[in-house]
């Protein structure tokens, strides 16, 4: 989990596995009563990427 800035408001950040290693990113805006999905990937990302 972290923060990131979406349309101007810090968000915390979240992450959903989904397969063995798939991921999604999403942000919870409860102000707007939306979730901002900010990143998908097939496999676990290295740190170094």
């Amino acid at each position: 989990m972290g923060v990131l800035c979406v349309h101007g408001h810090d968000l915390e950040q979240w992450q959903f596995e989904f397969t063995a290693g798939g991921r999604i990113w999403y942000c919870i805006d409860d102000a707007a009563r939306t979730v901002w999905m900010t990143d998908a990937s097939p496999g676990h990302p290295k740190a170094t990427e």
